[in-house]
């Protein structure tokens, strides 16, 4: 971490990035705060962290105890599920923008996440990657585990690559399941988890012949995603779900996909014969 990255604001989203980022700073006597947009500040905050309730509809008091705070670098981290505005309770600020944000709420992820970073830097915030905190989040390249994938692995891999491209680029998803060459499910709005719990409970009904090769899941960024605000994240869960569902294991994109806790997730894929590959 550059030794001149201070004064964070971490926008903390449901999983378990926000914590590990928090953790990184603390370890690092780095000043920072959390922002949490609900009505229960994370059970896992140190109490030396400031802790900032958000309001979606009052983004101008944000502002003001951010810069009040001296909080110039912005992370999201985790996931924000899309709030229900009302503008009875906006303040001036948000509605300087209302004629923007709307509309974006109505189309797909990059749309209004593009919005957001511009508007956090109109501001004068600096939006940042994760990976400025913890680098190792990001893999540049290469098969991480002992298992290998194999022939129709890779097939597989690329035909859920062409998969995710396709629904990337008009905003739907970032990841596909696929077994030799048929696609199993592909990610929506309900996001990875969901799809996979999917896999798990239809794949044996519609598997060719249960002498095939189990399948893969791939995950990457959307065409012309904001890479600063919502990259893919894969952690150990992911992995218990992989082994759930009678996959092979995982392919991710290099350096287009965080990798939480990546030893526990390297171990864990160990133990069950899953390969993990950043291609």
């Amino acid at each position: 971490m550059s030794r001149e990255i201070n004064n964070i604001a971490i926008i903390s989203g449901s999983g378990s990035l926000p914590r590990l980022l928090s953790e990184a700073l603390l370890t690092e006597n780095k000043s920072h705060a959390l922002v949490y947009f609900s009505n229960q500040a994370p059970c896992w905050a140190a109490k030396k962290s400031p802790m900032i309730l958000a309001e979606f509809e009052k983004i101008g008091k944000l502002f003001g105890v951010l810069k009040a705070g001296n909080f110039t670098n912005i992370v999201f981290a985790g996931g924000i599920q899309r709030p229900k505005i009302n503008l009875s309770n906006a303040d001036d600020k948000f509605l300087s923008f209302a004629k923007k944000i709307l509309p974006a709420m109505r189309a797909g992820d990059n749309k209004i996440l593009d919005l957001i970073v511009e508007i956090f830097e109109h501001e004068g915030f600096k939006v940042m990657g994760s990976e400025k905190i913890i680098p190792s989040l990001l893999n540049s390249g290469g098969v991480l585990t002992i298992n290998k994938p194999k022939k129709q692995d890779f097939a597989d891999i690329e035909r859920a690559q062409l998969i995710v491209n396709a629904i990337g680029s008009v905003d739907v998803g970032q990841a596909a399941v696929v077994s030799n060459g048929v696609c199993f499910g592909s990610e929506t709005i309900q996001g990875t988890e969901e799809m996979l719990r999917f896999v798990k409970n239809t794949k044996q009904k519609f598997q060719i012949s249960s002498s095939l090769q189990n399948g893969i899941l791939y995950k990457g960024p959307k065409p012309g995603q904001n890479l600063l605000v919502d990259l893919p994240t894969i952690g150990p869960n992911t992995i218990l779900q992989l082994k759930d569902a009678g996959l092979n294991g995982i392919a991710i994109k290099k350096n287009g996909v965080y990798i939480l806790e990546r030893e526990k997730v390297i171990s864990i894929a160990n133990k069950n014969n899953l390969f993990v590959a950043a291609l």
